[in-house]
C-alpha cells in the first residue's frame, strides 16, 4: 500500500484511474467545492463511485446558533457546513447527475458502535490517546455535548455517485 499527499482540487493522478473515491469531513474544509467534487469524477473509471460523508445541516441555522457553535467547535467548517439540499445543490452545479443523498444523524455513538465502526486496534488507539492527551479528551466531551444538544441542527449526510 502507498500514500500520497496532493491537493484535493488539483489531485495528483491521471483520468479515469480509479474504481472508488471516497471522503469524509473534507468537503467543509476546502473552499472550492464544485473543483474538489470535478477532480473526484475526473479520477474515477466510467462505472467508478465517489462518496463523501459530510457534516450537514438538518434545518437551516439561525446566525446565533452559528455564533455558539463557531466559538467552541470549528469556525471554519461550521460556516461551511451546508444543508442537505444546500449540499445536493453544490453536487449538481460541479456537474452531477445522478446523485444519490442519504440523510441521517450526526450520533458519535456507544461503546459497541464506535467498536463496529472503528475496529478493536483503532478504538483502542483513540481511546489510549484520549486518555494520555486532555486535550483531546476536552475536545472530545465538547463536541459530543454540543451534538447531543443540537441534534435538531447536526446531521450527517452520504453523497454519492456513479460515474
Amino acid at each position: 500500500m502507498t500514500f500520497q499527499v496532493g491537493d484535493a482540487m488539483w489531485l495528483p493522478f491521471k483520468d479515469n484511474s480509479f474504481d472508488v473515491a471516497v471522503s469524509q469531513a473534507m468537503l467543509v474544509l476546502v473552499e472550492d467545492k464544485y473543483r474538489t467534487i470535478q477532480e473526484a469524477q475526473r479520477i474515477i473509471k466510467k462505472g467508478g463511485r465517489a462518496g463523501w460523508l459530510e457534516l450537514s445541516w438538518k434545518k437551516e441555522p439561525d446566525e446565533e446558533f452559528l455564533n455558539i457553535v463557531s466559538n467552541v467547535l470549528c469556525a471554519y467548517c461550521m460556516t461551511n457546513v451546508n444543508t442537505y439540499d444546500g449540499w445536493e445543490k453544490i453536487f449538481l452545479k460541479a456537474g452531477i447527475e445522478n446523485l444519490y443523498v442519504k440523510r441521517g444523524d450526526h450520533v458519535r455513538g456507544t461503546f459497541i458502535e464506535r467498536l463496529k465502526d472503528e475496529g478493536i486496534v483503532n478504538l483502542i488507539k483513540m481511546t489510549l490517546n484520549m486518555m494520555k492527551n486532555k486535550e483531546i479528551r476536552g475536545r472530545s466531551r465538547k463536541m459530543d455535548f454540543y451534538f447531543k444538544k443540537y441534534s435538531d441542527y447536526f446531521g450527517l449526510g452520504t453523497y454519492v455517485f456513479q460515474k
